[in-house]
């Protein structure tokens, strides 16, 4: 459930950039702020949904088994467990 819905929030945000030179060709002739700044409050949003996402070790161990993020090398996991990892 939690990698479909990363998933989603990546597609949306991806879609969302794919945008962005329209919107912003709109915004040159329409002289209409609001529309950009509706399109970065949403982007915002999709962002702090991915780093929510990041923060929950859960989802992010599911994505690694399913290739979506790199799974950290043997002495990252020793960096950032150190001497925890031998006892």
């Amino acid at each position: 459930m939690r990698t479909e819905r990363i998933q989603q929030a990546l597609d949306r945000a991806e879609k969302k950039r794919k945008e962005l030179p329209h919107i912003i060709q709109v915004e040159e002739h329409d002289h209409d702020t609001s529309v950009l700044a509706d399109y970065v409050y949403t982007l915002e949003k999709e962002m702090q949904k991915v780093i929510d996402a990041l923060k929950d070790p859960v989802a992010v161990h599911v994505n690694m088994l399913h290739g979506s993020i790199a799974r950290p090398s043997v002495s990252q996991i020793k960096h950032i467990y150190g001497d925890a990892l031998y006892e």
